[in-house]
């Protein structure tokens, strides 16, 4: 067999691509933001409003961006949203009907039992807005105190600090 002659094309060709890769993806997945450790990283982040026992429980998708998986991630009565985009929210109720009013994102939607209405918000660049919100049960002044909001924006540690409570929840 005769020795290929080291400045030959082919060596050459091999050197580049050992020295600035095969384009092929490294172990390390990319960084996320903590939007994207929230809602994902779909086109237009979806999120769950289910309201139960006279208020609003909100679910956001988490890193994989699909609702209803293991990673979902419960937000209690505020409803966080990514700044600047659009946001599917699915609207369901487990128990009454409920009402849910924003005048200010322009959101008017009803939540009914064994349905799922859905709706596009969309979400300006900051802001906490506060959402009307009232069972139909029978007696709405029950319920005058209750006051669940909308935060635009994570801040720094929120997405990590309610994946480590929802981990201890699961235990």
């Amino acid at each position: 067999m005769k020795p290929v002659p080291v400045s030959s094309p082919v060596i050459v060709s091999l050197s580049m691509l050992l020295a600035i890769g095969c384009g092929g993806s490294s172990d390390a997945p990319p960084a996320l933001s903590p939007e994207q450790r929230m809602f994902g990283t779909s086109q237009v982040p979806e999120v769950l409003a289910n309201g139960c026992e006279f208020q609003w429980t909100f679910t956001v998708p988490g890193p994989d961006g699909e609702l209803y998986t293991d990673d979902d991630l419960q937000t209690g009565s505020v409803l966080w949203l990514p700044p600047n985009q659009s946001v599917r929210v699915h609207f369901t109720s487990s128990d009454y009907i409920y009402t849910f009013l924003q005048e200010d994102l322009k959101v008017n939607e009803m939540a009914v039992p064994g349905l799922v209405a859905e709706t596009v918000i969309h979400v300006p660049a900051a802001g906490l807005f506060e959402i009307a919100s009232s069972p139909l049960c029978g007696f709405p002044f029950f319920h005058a105190d209750y006051r669940p909001m909308i935060r635009i924006g994570i801040p720094a540690g929120s997405a990590d600090s309610l994946h480590e409570t929802e981990s201890h929840h699961a235990q």
